[in-house]
């Protein structure tokens, strides 16, 4: 993979995320902004919770399938790569179904943490991103970023739209109503164009399940199932624990924070996202990823850094966005861009593993990290209010950073 071909991904899927992803952030600011606390606190724990949910809902598929379209992508002709593409998708679209059942079964007082959210809102959003998992890594591996970004535009406007309705008519699920419409604008535009890329499969056979497939994918899916659990539910929990003890202002100023860190790890998550399906089918051709794992770790600890130093240089200007409300809590947003700078280098070097040792090395890292982020914030949280989420993001992320780094060095990924 040419350090060009490698800008250009970049570039175009960072386009269509500042049209879809980006958009959401400024849909926070604005509904921080003009809405009282507590429906920004409604939103906030709407997104966190989908999440989370929806993580279950995929049990690291989303990974699983960069995997194997990357594959395909490379020998569209070899059938154990067509079947397993459409088992994948099978299994992804039971899995939705399931889970989406399934939260109505869930008291809503254990669900929506008394903000009063309906659960069908939950069930409804869940099933979409459940649906996009699938087709959203089919587009990576096949490197449509161009392509996609008219549909990310359009998706960007239908948020906007919700956010406008929710501020002009003081009602925030506006806001999650139109934000569900642009989800599943984005399932049928993405679907459509991979259509085109899946080499003469039927629409009637994309969804077939296969037992050899099974046995495949769960052999290389198992570690990532727990991966992604417990990187979705970490920050649910911490998020529901401030929510809980310290009010819905709090959690709201949580939330602020987990933007900006968001924010942070944009461009990160884009090279991130790019490099894993070219890692992937370096291990087919015998490639040697190591000078792009070096660059794509250090374009991604470049940029975080230099948000990290714009937002400290204009921090008295950044908690203004969301009106007077939050002024008190303005470095929240410094320390959560500062711990981005760790988080960054090492979100990639965990697609570098993936791809390169298998997902069960990455699980214990995740794991460790798991433990100690949660430890930490429990210490600290009846002293420390809010800076618990801080000091236990900081001491887990570190952690992460390095235990990723000695991996990769020792195994010679690096």
């Amino acid at each position: 993979m040419s350090i060009k071909v490698l800008i250009s991904n970049t570039l175009w899927s960072t386009i269509n995320h500042v049209f879809s992803r980006g958009i959401l952030m400024l849909s926070g600011i604005l509904l921080a902004k003009y809405l009282i606390p507590k429906d920004f606190a409604i939103y906030s724990y709407y997104q966190m919770t989908m999440v989370m949910i929806s993580s279950y809902a995929a049990l690291g598929l989303g990974v699983a399938a960069s995997k194997f379209f990357a594959e395909f992508s490379v020998c569209k002709d070899n059938q154990e790569n067509r079947d397993t593409i459409t088992t994948l998708s099978g299994i992804s679209l039971i899995f939705s179904l399931v889970v989406a059942v399934g939260i109505f079964f869930i008291p809503n007082k254990l669900l929506g943490a008394d903000l009063g959210i309906p659960s069908y809102i939950f069930a409804i959003s869940v099933l979409n991103i459940g649906l996009n998992l699938i087709p959203n890594c089919a587009i990576l591996s096949f490197e449509k970023y161009k392509k996609t970004t008219l549909i990310s535009l359009i998706n960007g406007i239908f948020c906007l739209i919700g956010v406008y309705l929710a501020i002009e008519l003081n009602q925030v699920y506006y806001s999650i109503y139109f934000f569900i419409i642009a989800c599943s604008v984005q399932l049928i535009g993405q679907s459509y164009l991979i259509s085109k890329s899946l080499n003469g499969i039927s629409f009637k056979n994309r969804f077939m399940i296969k037992k050899k497939s099974l046995l495949r994918i769960f052999s290389f899916l198992g570690p990532l199932v727990l991966v992604s659990i417990l990187t979705a539910l970490s920050g649910w929990i911490i998020g529901r624990s401030l929510l809980s003890i310290y009010g819905e202002y709090i959690f709201s100023v949580y939330s602020i924070g987990l933007q900006w860190f968001a924010l942070a790890l944009f461009i990160p998550g884009m090279i991130s996202r790019v490099i894993l399906p070219r890692l992937i089918r370096g291990n087919i051709e015998n490639s040697d990823n190591k000078k792009i794992l070096k660059i794509s770790c250090g374009i991604s600890l470049l940029f975080s850094f230099t948000i990290f130093l714009l937002g400290y240089i204009s921090r008295d200007y950044l908690i203004g966005f969301y009106g007077s409300y939050y002024q008190e809590y303005k470095n929240i947003i410094i320390f959560f861009l500062l711990i981005a700078v760790l988080y960054a280098p090492a979100n990639t070097l965990g697609n570098a593993i993936v791809a390169k040792l298998g997902s069960l090395p990455w699980l214990i890292i995740t794991l460790i990290w798991f433990v100690l982020l949660l430890l930490t914030f429990y210490i600290c949280i009846a002293k420390y209010n809010i800076m618990a989420a801080i000091y236990s993001q900081g001491v887990a992320t570190f952690t992460l950073l390095m235990l990723s780094y000695f991996l990769c060095k020792k195994k010679g990924l690096l």
